[in-house]
C-alpha cells in the first residue's frame, strides 16, 4: 500500500516548546501510531504518515510535554532541550540520486 504524506499539519514554537497539530482525517485514536525521539517524530495512521526531523533536540520523556486527541486532531507540545527560537523547526532533507 502506498504511503500518503501528511502535508496539512501545522507547526509552531515558543522559546520553550514546539507545537504540532495533525488532522487525522476521520481516523480513530486507536489507529494512530506515534513515535518520538529527541531528534525525530513519526505519526502514522495508514495509509498516511508524517515524519519530522527536529532542527534541535526536544524532550520526549518530560512531564511538561503534552499529547491530546480532540476534534479529530492530534495536538503535541514538546519541550525544547535548550530555550530559544529555532530558525527552522524542522530540518529540510535533501535526497541524493545514486
Amino acid at each position: 500500500m502506498p504511503v500518503i504524506p501528511v502535508t496539512d499539519h501545522t507547526l509552531g514554537q515558543t522559546d520553550l516548546c514546539v507545537r504540532l497539530t495533525v488532522p487525522l482525517h476521520g481516523e480513530r485514536l486507536s489507529a494512530v501510531d506515534l513515535f518520538a525521539s529527541p531528534e525525530y517524530l513519526k505519526v502514522s495512521f495508514p495509509p498516511r504518515m508524517l515524519e519530522l526531523f527536529w532542527s534541535s533536540r526536544v524532550r520526549v520523556a518530560d512531564e511538561d510535554g503534552r499529547c491530546v486527541f480532540s476534534d479529530g486532531q492530534l495536538f503535541l507540545e514538546l519541550r525544547k532541550e535548550e530555550k530559544g527560537t529555532w530558525e527552522e523547526i524542522c530540518k529540510k532533507l535533501r535526497f541524493v540520486k545514486t
